[in-house]
């Protein structure tokens, strides 16, 4: 399974260079529904709140199953300038494709049964509205305190996992179409002696979308 992951310099080159990628955490995530698209009509006020403490104990590496969408190069990558990895995984099983909603979903099962329920509570962080739906998005869940190790960026801690060690290859680094030469030399002594392809993105000149690839 192919999936990418758009990034900016700072992170790209570390994710590189120590073998180790930043995950999201619920607060980060910039969907205010994030978590609201089922409502709960069992569930009490303080039943809610569990709900939320339990989600928060997850990191969530969000990534898209393709490289094509300028809006997506736009959005995540600095209008084109920076960075999107490749990796092959082997967690397919462990993969959720956001499924993109026309409206909050009610649900009325015993919330006991809710809580309990793992699978579910990463389902519940793979439902989005479908005015998202332009980002092909899948997500993987990490345990915050099993899986991951905190390291702190700017006087904020952040979570990192180990790529490899949990299942995900760095196979290609594509450079957006208007990345400039500082960042592409900076990328390349990144890659030295690594069995990593490095592309650089162009337009393509028929479609609106980012299709074509120069091998360097």
């Amino acid at each position: 399974m192919r999936v990418y992951k758009f990034l900016n310099a700072q992170y790209a080159l570390d994710a590189i260079l120590s073998g180790n990628i930043k995950l999201s955490t619920v607060d980060e995530l910039n969907d205010p529904y994030e978590f609201k698209s089922v409502k709960f009509t069992q569930a009490t006020k303080k039943d809610n709140q569990v709900l939320i403490d339990k989600i928060k104990e997850y990191g969530i590496l969000c990534v898209s199953n393709n490289y094509f969408n300028p809006t997506m190069w736009s959005h995540y990558a600095d209008s084109h300038k920076e960075i999107v990895l490749e990796f092959e995984t082997t967690q397919k099983d462990k993969s959720f494709e956001v499924e993109y909603i026309e409206k909050i979903i009610e649900n009325d099962k015993q919330y006991n049964d809710i809580i309990k329920n793992y699978v579910f509570l990463e389902e519940l962080l793979a439902k989005k509205s479908k005015d998202w739906n332009y980002e092909n998005e899948v997500r993987f869940f990490f345990d915050l305190k099993k899986d991951c190790f905190p390291k702190a960026i700017n006087r904020d801690l952040k979570f990192f996992i180990n790529m490899e060690a949990q299942g995900f290859f760095l196979k290609k680094v594509i450079l957006g179409y208007m990345c400039n030469t500082d960042l592409e030399l900076k990328i390349k002594i990144a890659l030295t002696n690594r069995n990593v392809t490095l592309l650089r993105a162009s337009l393509d000149t028929t479609l609106f979308k980012v299709n074509s690839i120069i091998t360097f």
